[in-house]
């Protein structure tokens, strides 16, 4: 598979994790936003079989690492198609020349049409540099912040005394503080605690999926630059008088024999 079909691929896998990246972090904000504006309380039970009640969230929840996920999917999503979009003119000229089956040098003509597809890509090119950092400074301040909540506890006797409040201790991610209620309450609803336990594995979806985007990213930027190496060797081939790899010279002249071969049926192909 040549470097075209290779980033293709790359882009339409780019496109796919930050689109899932976009709908997980929605969906986590619908959740919180529904649980904060609903007037939603957590029923609980202790051990005693007292009930008592709790704020969903609590006054100290850190969503600054949502954010940035964010905007290192949104980034990614819109390099990856305009990536798409950059890559179809050249496929498209590099589809057309093989369909001609001649051997020529390129023509004069079509060099400044060729270095002008050149010059969206490197632009396209050098884009994909900040939004592999971006998404992978992400990451990292994702993985920074679970790393320091994690230590956070939940306690029933501390959450006994502030019923209908908002849990003051600590400093909690979303899913640090969902993880720490599942492990630490009883739910007296259980269909509260099937919802918690379905939006941490969400969260956790999201977390993990920043990793494959970073991986992405570099393969895709890797890939495009060599592409774009590739691409300006045969805007100096042309300006020089046309120039093509030796590969690229022994394909054009099997395809031009099996054409030959096949508009002139009346012809026996193969003998000299």
């Amino acid at each position: 598979m040549d470097l075209h079909g290779q980033l293709s691929i790359l882009l339409i896998l780019l496109v796919i994790s930050s689109s899932l990246e976009v709908v997980v972090l929605a969906s986590t904000q619908s959740y919180l936003h529904h649980l904060s504006t609903c007037e939603t309380v957590f029923t609980i039970q202790d051990i005693h079989l007292k009930i008592f009640y709790l704020f969903p969230t609590p006054a100290h929840l850190w969503l600054a690492q949502d954010h940035v996920s964010a905007g290192a999917a949104f980034t990614a999503l819109s390099i990856g198609s305009l990536g798409l979009v950059a890559l179809f003119p050249q496929q498209q000229q590099q589809h057309l020349h093989k369909i001609e089956l001649q051997h020529r040098q390129p023509e004069t003509s079509e060099l400044p049409h060729s270095q002008k597809l050149l010059k969206l890509f490197s632009v396209w090119t050098l884009l994909t540099i900040p939004s592999f950092l971006l998404t992978t400074g992400a990451h990292i301040f994702t993985l920074v912040l679970a790393i320091i909540t994690s230590s956070s506890t939940f306690s029933l006797s501390s959450s006994s005394a502030i019923q209908n409040k908002h849990f003051e201790l600590y400093q909690w991610t979303p899913e640090t503080w969902f993880r720490a209620l599942l492990q630490s309450l009883r739910f007296v609803h259980e269909a509260q605690r099937e919802e918690m336990v379905w939006r941490v594995r969400v969260m956790e979806v999201g977390r993990w999926n920043l990793v494959v985007m970073s991986v992405l990213g570099v393969a895709v930027m890797w890939v495009g630059i060599g592409l774009l190496r590739a691409g300006r060797k045969k805007i100096v081939g042309m300006e020089l008088g046309g120039w093509k790899d030796e590969k690229e010279m022994l394909t054009e002249e099997a395809e031009y024999a099996a054409v030959s071969c096949y508009r002139n049926r009346g012809v026996e192909c193969g003998r000299g």
